[in-house]
């Protein structure tokens, strides 16, 4: 009875509750057209495995990032109707989106902040329209182009509810010794469960040297390329039967 009566003993058991568990992370990507309401059957069924494997690489290989942090981390897609219903089960939310993506984005970072969970955005959407983002979700803090190495300065940024704060690498990630490829169980397809697509996504390099205005990999700095080592040694990890999709910002620029 006196500990029910003494509120700063519930708060510290509460606390010790909180710390014994991982703390856990959703991540919120566009990949399933049938949210989309995609009335051509073939076309959506051949949408939704490029898309998945086009697009979102990029949520599997932050997925397996924060994992390493200690963080349980689940990737649903941004479109479900249910996706605020889904983020209520969790500490922090991670949203990914391209332009056309960005109402929606924006519609759910809004749902999340009166909710009072912490949200982040990235991607191509977020990183180049920073300013727009804020404006319209003031709630938000924003990564900047490349996630690797921040994650332990995000993560504190969402425990301590930072919002409108950017963060952004002061140099491209050396991909030669830096990257860590993408957890295969990550990564979302269209109209399977995770890890299933027909599809594996994988990148060879990153960034684009031709700045075309029209283009989303200008936010993307330098071309780099990974070590051979680390392409053949993820390539042991996929199964033979997979049809292998390469989501280079431009798999052209190889000297």
């Amino acid at each position: 009875a006196l500990v029910l009566n003494y509120p700063p003993l519930i708060y510290w058991f509460f606390g010790l509750f909180k710390m014994a568990r991982k703390e856990r992370c959703l991540l919120l990507t566009p990949y399933n057209e049938d949210y989309r309401g995609q009335r051509n059957k073939f076309l959506s069924l051949i949408r939704a495995e490029s898309v998945s494997f086009l697009s979102h690489l990029g949520a599997a290989v932050i997925a397996t990032g924060l994992e390493k942090e200690g963080l349980e981390v689940k990737v649903e897609d941004l479109h479900n109707p249910k996706a605020l219903e889904l983020a209520s089960g969790f500490d922090f939310v991670g949203i990914s989106a391209m332009t056309p993506d960005s109402d929606r984005a924006i519609s759910v970072a809004e749902g999340l902040g009166r909710r009072n969970i912490p949200v982040v955005g990235g991607g191509s959407y977020f990183s180049m329209n920073i300013e727009e983002a804020i404006k319209r979700a003031p709630n938000l803090s924003i990564v900047k182009g490349e996630a690797e190495g921040l994650f332990k300065e995000i993560i504190d940024g969402l425990r301590k509810r930072e919002s409108g704060k950017v963060y952004s690498r002061d140099k491209p990630l050396d991909l030669k010794n830096e990257y860590t490829p993408a957890q295969r169980r990550f990564l979302p397809n269209g109209r399977k469960p995770q890890g299933e697509s027909f599809l594996s996504a994988m990148e060879l390099g990153r960034g684009c040297n031709n700045s075309c205005d029209f283009c989303g990999a200008n936010f993307i700095p330098a071309v780099r390329h990974r070590s051979i080592e680390s392409i053949a040694e993820e390539l042991n990890t996929i199964p033979p039967n997979k049809r292998i999709g390469l989501v280079d910002n431009n798999i052209s620029a190889y000297p």
